[in-house]
């Protein structure tokens, strides 16, 4: 049953994670979480926040709020949603907007299955009020119990907000499951919404304790979800589908419930010789073309080299920025001593030309917007740069943030002896 309420992550580089036979039986790990309201860490996921746009199908989406707060002027509305998919969908059924409109997302960045998605309208819509009361302070109120009623809600001083819970309801199992999430407001290039819980436990894993945590990264626990292992003297992150590696045993993350109160892990002995998208792993393998046509064999054709492993999209601000400022002169500097990037786009070949117009980009790229964006959806890219710094032996030497800031001083180290 659990299985049916949870998003389960069945690729280990796109094959099913099933145990070798051993002579010990592997260990199955339920972990039961509880949720807790607050922040448990300063960075984390924020969501867009903006008023109601109806030029756009995505404005058209959000419903009108009905009665005003209480006690306030120059009320302005902000919306946003706890699931995006859900909202694509219910909005098409309804015929709010268009299969083109819809489809768009959907084939850009999930692997569409209507089965995934409540065909009833869900209240997956979050909505605010900001204003000023009478002594000319300014205020929001959240539309906590989702009756697009600003009346029966309580304002607070938007220079002090606290957490405030939100009610939604997910579509887990077939069935609809009615939640609540704390969220509050935070001014981040403009306004966004975040969501302020989390969720723990203390595990005990082969006699040694872990405090357990995992972020709330968006009104969901997903792929994007930072799964923690802490012990007194270290933390160790990890993400759903990855091996949390912890004394020397290897555990595939294989389960995650969106509602972030339940969790699956199994013990895997022959961990360290699978193909996983994961630092100290072998990088999973592929056959591609890049934008000349060229057939690309990864990690086959790169064999002794650094290669970083850059899946981007030319809408994303920091790629942009990683690609007008760093990434030329680290190529330059470091390809004849063995060092390649091998760039993912989102985008199609055509938007990738024209991009190329504006910044030097000499390395290899696949235009995976040509391919219905198929790498992105094998290895569950939904965020962008998502990156990883692969070593000559094929193994991933840094991934994420790590392979980001550090791509220099890493390079520098792994290729001290050129000149």
């Amino acid at each position: 049953m659990k299985k049916a309420l949870i998003k389960t992550f069945l690729g280990v580089c796109g094959v099913a994670g099933i145990l070798a036979s051993c002579s010990t039986q592997p260990e199955s790990i339920d972990v039961y979480l509880q949720k807790r309201s607050g922040v448990k860490r300063e960075f984390g996921s924020m969501m867009g926040f903006s008023e109601k746009d109806t030029t756009t199908f995505l404005g058209k989406m959000f419903p009108e709020a009905k009665v005003a707060p209480k006690g306030m002027t120059d009320v302005k509305y902000y919306y946003g949603h706890t699931n995006f998919a859900q909202a694509l969908y219910q909005s098409y059924r309804q015929g709010i907007i268009s299969k083109d409109e819809c489809m768009r997302y959907f084939n850009a960045w999930v692997t569409f299955d209507t089965l995934d998605y409540s065909p009833d309208p869900l209240q997956v819509f979050v909505t605010a009020a900001i204003g000023m009361n009478a002594e000319n302070e300014k205020l929001i109120v959240f539309d906590g119990n989702a009756n697009l009623d600003f009346s029966d809600d309580e304002a607070m001083p938007y220079a002090n907000q606290y957490p405030v819970p939100l009610y939604h309801e997910r579509y887990m199992g077939g069935k609809i499951v009615p939640d609540t999430t704390y969220v509050y407001a935070e001014d981040k290039r403009g306004i966004m919404l975040k969501a302020a819980e989390w969720a723990s436990r203390k595990i005990t894993l082969k006699g040694k304790e872990y405090d357990f945590y995992i972020d709330n990264m968006g009104m969901n626990y997903d792929n994007n979800t930072a799964l923690n292992f802490s012990t007194p003297y270290h933390t160790y992150s990890y993400k759903l589908g990855q091996y949390a590696v912890l004394d020397g045993s290897f555990y595939l993350i294989d389960s995650l419930s969106a509602d972030g109160r339940y969790m699956h892990m199994t013990e895997d002995p022959d961990a360290g010789n699978k193909e996983v998208m994961q630092k100290g792993f072998r990088v999973c393998s592929f056959t591609t073309t890049d934008m000349e046509g060229n057939t690309i064999r990864f990690p086959e054709d790169f064999k002794g080299k650094y290669v970083l492993l850059d899946f981007w999209a030319s809408t994303c601000g920091p790629c942009v920025y990683d690609i007008k400022n760093k990434y030329g002169s680290i190529y330059e500097k470091y390809h004849d001593a063995g060092f390649e990037i091998l760039g993912i786009a989102e985008d199609s070949s055509d938007v990738i030309r024209k991009f190329k117009e504006k910044h030097a980009m000499p390395w290899i790229t696949v235009a995976d917007g040509d391919h219905e964006n198929e790498l992105l959806k094998r290895f569950n890219i939904h965020s962008f740069p998502t990156l990883y710094l692969i070593g000559p032996d094929g193994r991933i030497c840094a991934e994420d943030m790590e392979a980001r800031i550090k791509l220099e001083e890493l390079l520098a180290r792994y290729l001290k002896d050129f000149e």
